[in-house]
């Protein structure tokens, strides 16, 4: 029997895209572990049950193998990847 590791999804974008990409995700029975956004006014806040965190939390998820981090802001894009990648 195969061995499948659980990813963990966290979302960077607390706008429509966002909200919008968890929902469909979980119907498809995919979990989304919380939403991270660059604006301090969103932080804290929760979406749908998910809290919406500073970029900063994902520091504690470094190296973690199953982590997966999905852009949902088209408009911020660049800056976010770059942003990402200064994170290690």
């Amino acid at each position: 029997m195969e061995n499948k590791r659980k990813q963990k999804i966290i979302l960077w974008g607390g706008d429509a895209t966002g909200i919008s990409f968890m929902a469909e995700a979980e119907r498809k029975g995919m979990e989304v572990a919380y939403l991270v956004d660059s604006n301090r006014s969103k932080w804290g806040q929760t979406v749908f049950g998910k809290k919406i965190c500073s970029p900063y939390a994902l520091m504690e998820e470094k190296g973690n193998p199953d982590l997966r981090v999905v852009v949902c802001s088209l408009s911020g894009k660049t800056a976010i990847v770059s942003e990402l990648r200064g994170m290690g």
